[in-house]
């Protein structure tokens, strides 16, 4: 039996295209983490906020950190919310009394709405966070997943000068 030219390009076409997929789906496998990220509610806010954490490595000069966000944990759908560029964004720059934390410059300190994440989302919604590190358009680290919700919280910094 003689198979047509056309019909043996197409069919390798067809399982090149296949290997090619099945090897972007293990191309997150090979991407080291991105370690000590953090998601929690955001201190001394009226609810709404979440912060977001992560220490600052020396190592990615050039880089950007995309940071996603997801409202539902069973099947999420991944949104980018902001992309922060190396050295910015540090925890020393962020507004916060003293005793809050630590302000440092060797820690990312970015501060998320909930709202920006989703229309729906209210305080006490649940949210998914991720973080990228991209670099010369290849994603160097990745963040692990993270839960985490804004609460209202008893003191609300920003109403302190109202007393």
């Amino acid at each position: 039996m003689k198979i047509p030219k056309l019909l043996l390009i197409a069919m390798a076409g067809i399982l090149i295209g296949q290997a090619a997929y099945a090897d972007s789906e293990n191309d997150t496998a090979d991407i080291p983490a991105l370690e000590g990220f953090i998601a929690e509610d955001m201190p001394y806010d009226g609810g709404g906020d979440v912060l977001l954490r992560w220490p600052v490595d020396k190592a990615a000069d050039g880089a950007i950190y995309e940071i996603y966000a997801a409202a539902q944990a069973d099947k999420p759908e991944w949104k980018l919310i902001e992309s922060v560029p190396a050295f910015e964004k540090t925890a020393d720059k962020m507004k916060l009394p003293f005793w809050a934390w630590k302000h440092g410059s060797d820690e990312y300190a970015v501060k998320v709405s909930v709202k920006s994440v989703s229309a729906e989302a209210e305080t006490g919604t649940s949210l998914l966070f991720k973080v990228k590190a991209v670099k010369d358009g290849k994603i160097f680290a990745e963040s692990a997943i993270m839960q985490a919700s804004a609460d209202d919280n008893w003191f609300n910094l920003p109403r302190l000068n109202g007393l």
